[in-house]
């Protein structure tokens, strides 16, 4: 048969009088299907449509009719289970990717991932993963956030010295900061000579820290149930955040893969008496999506915390013209100290509710993000929906049954995607991201990876939005950028073979231009030795292998090891391992509103197969086998469609079906099931991650990963301060040169440096202190705008100034 016109897949009944449909992909955005039998043209996933099997018309031959009837009813079925069972396979590929969880040995019940084929399974699902690195984040915000010390520290609280925090009791990483304060006061005493070579260490031994506290109230400590207290257990003393607020920004996405949803229709047949036929059990490829609810996107500081550190040091002295005889001077010193440079976020999405996250505006959102329209009621081959139908046969589903609490797909940047959301008012998404500047060597030049038009981009039917006409370019829909992002897997047209795959995903992973823009990179040892810059970071020795992607571009790779405990009685938040268990399963169930719309949109679209697929001699229901493995309602649920949509929406399949099977999977919650019924479910999120965790291993210190460099980047991954002429360094390589002596040293680095800011500057400008009674300003120090119409609107008030009463002196009496 010739070739269909570009774009379109055509089929045909073995070429018979040309017998011929087409059908195109009339919602374009990604769906993943797995063909291990075809490649190319003759491949079951390049195709949109698979031609029923036509039902003629009688013969009037007796006996021959019924005989004939029954048999294709037979295949009809069959074939209708066959479509629904390679979604089946999909199915699982994608639940694999998303949500597979390493474990030492199976737990009762069984993984499902190992039913699934074996792409990509040695590697945890990009729930677990990102869920397990919000946890150990969330440790490390605990640390930062370490109540201050206001009884003060000292080397020996004895000789007439009042601490209550002797210097060598600090142990662990939360009193990093803690030490390092003492240790930079205490060496910058001297001590007293008494000649003769005599020292007298009063002046040392004397020495007291009290670190001066923010002031915590209300707004400081975080409210349950708020994107800054997400993971955090209840009653943790780390919802109180004296320094540091870190949002959880998480989206309710949904990945797709490919079912083919069973349909009836007609065929072109010229020798028919009418030129065609009814066929039967036609397979239309239908992009279903696997919804990952509360995706752990990342976090972003809150600009209403500002992070500084103030310290009051106390020692006495006795000296030289003391002009009180035998007496004790105490000297009293007070400094503040800030962080510069320091990279959190950035903040892809609106977080300024206290327990939801929106779409942001200014189309920042529009790269990581896309809605979905299907309330046009189109299928694959257009066409207005069939009147009292809510489903169209190559529809994506979930669909929207409506506006308000039946919209499933978020539809402009008001839809709420993430964060806490108990109603039923939860939107979701198709996910994207930036991969890199599509345009490397003009990277002022690259706003085209973001929406064209609106803030955010919507796939609908035909391409269209409700603005324009083109196709989505925002993040990985651009063209330029997804060709970088394809380049990483080699073979790609020929053989993939599972190296070619876990070399892929670890280049991948390695930084960009873009990344090194926005986000701290850690940096190798040799490569810091290499450059001259100074150390951070736990990326210890030299490269491990090197790979090349398709371009030729070449990466080295590591086994990076980052400090970010996961389970400690000391260092941890999460004490045991059963805490994390507790953490998991809260967070689990707060997203059961998005769950049900799920069901709900599975339960709408198998009602429909189940009442739209009968037998045109025999009556026979050939789709019901096919409706049960979407969504396996009892008959009586299936018969109110579609005049009872409210029934249908709000019954409960078991695990018979892919509907059931997930809402257990992701929930664990047997009420979500019809009569509790967990026979042929397969182990659950929870029960896979209690069994991982269970293991020590698993849990410790470190967070440990294949870590890959581009070669050609590796000078731009020093980006947190890279000074240039206007600081006396060169413009390129950040190299400063001493004027007197000539030596030249690196000063380019990928950490934040720490910085004296004037005490009164901590002092909320809006608050009346009730200890000094003035006021002051913080908005020199500002961590950003407070409107993103006015960005030069810098903030004045903060939600952690200084306690100013503890500072115990009267600050109005002080100019710097």
């Amino acid at each position: 048969c010739p070739r269909p016109p570009s774009g379109r897949v055509s089929y045909t009944m073995a070429c018979y009088k040309r017998a011929q449909a087409e059908a195109i992909d009339n919602y374009n955005f990604p769906s993943t299907c797995v063909d291990f039998a075809n490649t190319g043209d003759v491949g079951l996933c390049v195709r949109y449509l698979l031609p029923g099997l036509p039902r003629f018309s009688s013969t009037n031959v007796l006996g021959m009719d019924e005989t004939t009837n029954a048999f294709v009813d037979s295949i009809v079925a069959e074939k209708a289970n066959n479509c629904v069972a390679r979604g089946d396979l999909n199915f699982l590929t994608v639940n694999t990717w998303a949500y597979n969880v390493l474990t030492d040995e199976e737990p009762p019940g069984g993984n499902i991932t190992s039913r699934a084929p074996q792409i990509g399974t040695a590697y945890m699902g990009a729930f677990p993963k990102a869920f397990e690195i919000a946890m150990r984040i969330r440790n490390l915000e605990a640390q930062v956030n370490a109540a201050p010390r206001t009884e003060g520290i000292c080397i020996n609280p004895a000789n007439g010295v009042s601490c209550n925090t002797p210097l060598n009791s600090l142990g662990g990483p939360a009193n990093e900061r803690s030490l390092k304060a003492f240790q930079s006061a205490w060496r910058n005493l001297g001590a007293n000579f008494y000649g003769e070579g005599r020292e007298d260490n009063l002046f040392k031994d004397s020495f007291t820290l009290r670190e001066i506290p923010p002031r915590l109230d209300e707004n400081t400590s975080s409210t349950l149930f708020s994107l800054s207290s997400l993971l955090i257990p209840k009653n943790s003393s780390a919802l109180n955040k004296f320094y540091l607020d870190l949002k959880l920004m998480t989206l309710n996405y949904a990945t797709f893969y490919t079912a083919f949803t069973i349909a009836k229709g007609s065929q072109q047949i010229d020798e028919a008496p009418s030129g065609e036929v009814d066929s039967e059990a036609q397979c239309n490829a239908t992009k279903v999506g696997l919804p990952v609810p509360g995706y752990p996107l990342g976090f972003v500081k809150n600009p209403d915390f500002l992070t500084y550190y103030a310290v009051q040091g106390r020692t006495k002295f006795i000296g030289m013209f003391n002009p009180f005889t035998n007496a004790e001077v105490t000297l009293t010193a007070y400094a503040a100290a800030k962080p510069f440079g320091a990279r959190i976020g950035p903040m892809l999405f609106n977080t300024n509710d206290i327990s939801t996250v929106t779409p942001r505006q200014g189309k920042k959102s529009s790269p990581y993000i896309t809605a979905l329209k299907t309330e046009t009621f189109k299928g694959t081959f257009g066409g207005d929906i069939q009147t009292g139908r809510l489903y169209a046969p190559g529809m994506p589903i979930p669909i929207n049954f409506g506006p308000g609490a039946d919209q499933f797909w978020l539809v402009d940047d008001t839809s709420k995607v993430g964060g806490w959301i108990s109603g039923p008012d939860i939107n979701f998404g198709i996910p994207n991201l930036i991969y890199d500047y599509p345009d490397s060597s003009n990277i002022s030049n690259n706003s085209e990876y973001q929406s064209s038009n609106e803030d955010i981009e919507v796939v609908a039917y035909g391409g269209s939005s409700d603005s324009t006409t083109s196709f989505p370019q925002a993040g990985l829909y651009n063209q330029n950028m997804f060709e970088k992002f394809k380049a990483k897997l080699v073979g790609v047209g020929s053989n993939i073979t599972t190296t070619t795959i876990d070399q892929a995903i670890t280049m991948i992973k390695s930084p960009t231009l873009y990344e090194t823009h926005n986000y701290l990179i850690p940096t190798p040892e040799n490569l810091k030795a290499e450059l001259g810059t100074d150390s951070w970071g736990e990326v210890i020795g030299g490269p491990t292998n090197t790979l090349t992607d398709s371009t030729g571009k070449s990466y080295d790779t590591y086994e990076l090891k980052l400090y970010a405990p996961l389970v400690s009685s000391t260092d941890s938040i999460y004490p045991n391992a059963d805490a994390l268990r507790q953490t998991l399963v809260e967070y689990l169930d707060f997203q059961s509103p998005s769950l049900k719309k799920y069901v709900a949109s599975m339960n709408v679209v198998a009602a429909d197969i189940f009442n739209t697929n009968f037998s045109g001699a025999t009556g026979l229901n050939t789709g019901a086998e096919a409706a049960r493995q979407i969504s396996d309602l009892p008959n009586s649920i299936f018969a109110q469609y579609p005049s009872n949509i409210e029934v249908i929406k709000d019954a409960l399949p078991t695990c018979a079906s892919m509907a059931g099977r997930f809402v257990y999977f992701y929930s664990s919650q047997t009420n979500n099931l019809r009569n509790a019924d967990i026979n042929g479910c397969n182990a659950n999120l929870v029960e896979l991650l209690t069994a991982r965790w269970s293991n020590p291993k698993n849990t410790g210190d470190l967070y440990v990963s294949t870590y890959s460099i581009p070669q050609d980047l590796k000078r731009e991954l020093f980006s947190a301060y890279r000074p240039g002429r206007m600081h006396d360094a060169d413009g390129q390589g950040g190299s400063f040169t001493n004027k007197i002596n000539k030596r030249s040293e690196t000063m380019i680095r990928n950490f934040y440096s720490t910085k004296f800011i004037p005490l009164k500057s901590l002092v909320s400008s809006s608050s009346e202190d009730a200890f000094y009674g003035s006021t002051s300003t913080m908005s020199i120090f500002s961590e950003g705008s407070t409107s993103a119409e006015n960005p030069d609107i810098k903030r004045s008030q903060f939600k952690n100034p200084l306690n100013s009463g503890a500072l115990g002196i009267d600050l109005s009496q002080i100019n710097h």
